[in-house]
């Protein structure tokens, strides 16, 4: 045997034994045997090795006739048997910001081609929820690709895998070598995060709170994040972005509506607001038992980053306040008892139990023989 290191890794190969191919000792006749190679270091594939008969004298056939010396194998390359290793880790979906259901591709490169036997997996480092990847595809090449969808409560700065060691499955070189599945570390060259600035936010905007204003006239809510009419961060809310429910309860009021979103400041909603303020119309007069609850109408309200607000977040059972309104206490005249001519101007008061604030020209009407007379509010 003669071998040629090249600039390969091995430094000698020798022929430990002869046998037939199935792993049997010889016994003569054969016409196909099995070199059984001692090698001295690790094959990187550009060694290479020849076999000829030893000095013409010792390979015969049935005549006899001897095997020249000048019959070879010819030159044979020793297969690389160095596992192949990660050179990094990239993304081709690029920078960028995703949201909920984004599918971002991410891809792993070899030294060398490999190939995959089952599914292989690929956790990253995505929040509270660590979010284990399946492999997609690239068997047979040095490069295999990840498949990652955003996922609700999905959340990192800037995306990476979640250890060195993040990376599991049956991944061989062309010689059938276990790669080396080390990951580069978190922050090194060839990591995912070094190489690409990727932003994934799947945490949908959720109702924090909720307060109902005075005389039910509005009900003020708030999310955990700003908040926009349009999936790309623009646009203030309006009353078509909400959905109310109105339960009776047993009470007198009939039904409750939502007039117009503002802010609490009662100016136009821009987009961006993390509390607004829903003002409401009620029909009837609240009993006190009467509730509502108001949640999203369903694609209608977005985070900064497109995410929607799901239908499930919800104010809860907002229970409406039964107000009593004031009553009149007394009615007199700051006119002194008397008897009173045509033309006379006689000042009535109307006492309240509290005070009150006047719309319009409220009337009184007297009891003044055939004909009452209605006098208007001063």
């Amino acid at each position: 045997l003669s071998f040629v290191q090249n600039a390969g890794s091995a430094t000698g190969v020798s022929i430990a034994s002869v046998t037939k191919t199935t792993g049997a000792a010889t016994t003569g006749g054969e016409t196909t045997l099995r070199f059984n190679l001692t090698i001295t270091g690790t094959p990187n594939g550009a060694e290479t090795i020849s076999i000829a008969p030893l000095n013409g004298t010792s390979v015969y056939n049935v005549v006899p006739t001897a095997a020249p010396a000048t019959t070879s194998t010819g030159l044979v390359n020793l297969l690389n048997l160095t596992p192949p290793v990660i050179t990094g880790v990239t993304s081709s979906t690029g920078d960028g910001t995703y949201k909920l259901g984004s599918i971002i591709s991410i891809e792993v490169t070899f030294n060398a081609t490999v190939t995959v036997t089952g599914t292989p997996s690929l956790t990253l480092e995505t929040g509270s929820v660590d979010q284990a990847i399946n492999y997609a595809s690239g068997s047979g090449s040095s490069t295999l690709v990840f498949s990652y969808t955003v996922q609700a409560g999905d959340l990192s700065g800037d995306l990476n895998y979640k250890a060195t060691n993040a990376l599991t499955g049956t991944i061989k070189s062309a010689a059938t070598v276990a790669a080396d599945l080390t990951l580069p570390g978190l922050a090194a060259a060839g990591s995912l995060a070094t190489n690409q600035n990727m932003i994934v936010d799947g945490v949908v905007p959720t109702i924090a709170s909720k307060a109902i204003g005075a005389l039910n006239a509005f009900v003020d809510i708030t999310f955990d994040s700003p908040v926009y009419s349009v999936n790309n961060g623009t646009g203030g809310l309006d009353a078509n972005d909400f959905s109310l429910a109105f339960l009776a309860n047993g009470g007198t009021a009939t039904g409750v509506t939502i007039t117009s979103v503002t802010k609490t400041t009662g100016f136009a909603v821009a987009g961006g607001e993390t509390t607004l303020r829903l003002n409401l119309s009620v029909t009837g007069v609240l009993a006190g038992t009467e509730t509502i609850s108001i949640v999203p109408v369903v694609n209608s309200i977005f985070d900064v980053n497109g995410n929607p607000a799901p239908i499930s977040t919800s104010t809860g059972s907002v229970s409406l306040v039964s107000i009593a309104g004031p009553t009149i206490v007394s009615v007199t005249s700051s006119k002194a008892n008397g008897s009173y001519k045509e033309g006379d101007v006689i000042a009535i008061q109307v006492i309240f139990s509290a005070i009150v604030n006047v719309t319009g020209v409220p009337i009184l009407t007297l009891e003044t023989g055939v004909t009452d007379q209605s006098v208007n509010y001063s």
